[in-house]
């Protein structure tokens, strides 16, 4: 009986010597235990507690094994009449299903060997098979805790017993997982020309460098520097009653921006005009309305500094044209301002 039992195991531990041959090296797990065990009716022993020990290796993410020591206390025989000490070899493959959080739920399948040794003397051997499952929860990389439940089936008696148990774990050695092989290096380009000013010329041919944010320079990144009146003159027009600049007249917003970028010293007066409809009052602050929205434009769409910009609404009170025609009104609701520097030609900074 013995031969057969060992042959069991043997065969048992066959069966997921593949798993060990094909798997990566993984980790090994201590695992102490105490649990509860239900005997069959038929086999004369009493329900009871017991206590055990288990070696473990993971050799992937899904497959491991492990053996198992378990050993009764205080064994009885189910009248009360001897005690009985029952100790168990086990072993086990284990399909460790999908983790969830900490949580690491397992199936077990596996053989093992049984002895029985009563006090009056005498002992019996078998063998069993067993299925189970059971979780892991994880602690840290090395401590965790077990919980597994189990059925035995000793195939010589044909007798079918239960166990539950609980316990702790203990992983060996170092659990960090290597650390993946390093990508190859990403061809890099060769850097582009700096422009470190930002005036839009780069570096290499840059031969002003320094040159204030936002001044327009020349091919060679140098500003310009008044000694000349250069002008231009703003002049919009909007419909009764509204504030808003048409399409028809964003592009001479836009000239005078590009006027006052080139010639970053430049301040201007914005003055907005109605014609004589409505009353005074309201015509003063739709004239500033017009105002505002021109120099609005300019600062928000364009980028120019609204400290070199003011705004002033003068309402009817500068007309350009008779307000008794329909086309003299239409040329009094208007914005106008004129933007003059003194420029030079461009000159070379050293």
């Amino acid at each position: 009986m013995k031969a057969r039992a060992l042959s069991s195991v043997m065969v048992a531990a066959m069966a997921f010597a593949p798993v060990a041959v094909l798997a990566e090296p993984g980790q090994f797990y201590l695992n102490p235990f105490i649990g509860h065990q239900w005997y069959d009716n038929d086999s004369g022993v009493k329900d009871g507690s017991f206590w055990g020990v288990g070696f473990e290796k993971q050799f992937t993410d899904q497959y491991g094994v492990e053996v198992q020591y378990l050993r009764d206390i205080n064994g009885k025989a189910r009248d009360g009449s001897t005690g009985i000490d029952a100790e168990r070899i086990l072993v086990d493959g284990i399909y460790y299903t999908p983790r969830f959080s900490m949580f690491q739920p397992y199936l077990k399948l596996g053989a093992g060997h049984v002895r029985y040794a009563a006090n009056s003397g005498g002992n019996s051997d078998g063998t069993e098979l067993g299925a189970g499952f059971g979780a892991r929860l994880l602690f840290n990389e090395h401590w965790s805790a077990r919980v597994e439940a189990k059925a035995l089936h000793e195939l010589d008696d044909s007798l079918t017993h239960g166990l539950v148990s609980i316990g702790v774990s203990y992983a060996l050695g170092d659990t960090a997982k290597p650390a993946p092989a390093p990508k190859p290096a990403p061809v890099v380009a060769p850097p582009a020309p700096l422009d470190s000013d930002g005036d839009g010329v780069t570096d290499d041919i840059d031969k002003c460098p320094n040159t204030p944010h936002g001044r327009e320079v020349d091919s060679v990144g140098c500003e310009y520097h008044l000694n000349k009146t250069e002008e231009m003159k703003l002049d919009i027009l909007f419909a009764h009653d509204k504030s808003d600049i048409t399409d028809q007249y964003t592009g001479e917003v836009e000239r005078a921006a590009k006027f006052l970028k080139r010639y970053a010293d430049v301040k201007a007066v914005i003055e907005g005009h109605t014609d004589s409809d409505g009353t005074d009052a309201y015509n003063l602050k739709l004239s500033q309305r017009r105002a505002d929205a021109v120099k609005d434009s300019l600062v928000t769409r364009y980028n120019i500094d609204a400290s070199r910009l003011s705004a002033v609404g003068y309402g009817e009170s500068r007309p350009v044209a008779s307000n008794a025609t329909k086309d003299g009104k239409a040329q009094n609701r208007r914005v106008v301002a004129v933007f003059q520097a003194e420029t030079t030609v461009p000159v070379m900074k050293k």
